[in-house]
């Protein structure tokens, strides 16, 4: 379904900021932050990891012309929407 995979591509992209993995490990709490979905996931730092819901950051801060990257060990899952 192209509905359901644009959903989850744009759950991975986060609107308005951009964040470097530097900026991300010296935060004191976890934060939300919007996605190109509309969702809001947690993205936290645990035992000196970068954590996004689920899925931990292995590869940090590739920069991009719109942006920065960071690679991730699994796909984001958005919630599930209802209708």
């Amino acid at each position: 379904n192209v509905e359901k995979r644009f959903r989850v591509l744009s759950y991975h992209v986060v609107v308005d900021r951009a964040l470097t993995a530097a900026q991300l490990q010296s935060m004191s709490s976890s934060i939300r932050l919007k996605t190109l979905a509309g969702d809001f996931p947690t993205v936290a730092v645990r035992n000196d990891q970068i954590k996004i819901s689920n899925a931990t950051v292995v590869a940090k801060t590739l920069q991009a012309s719109n942006g920065i990257i960071h690679t991730i060990d699994s796909i984001l899952m958005p919630p599930a929407t209802s209708g």
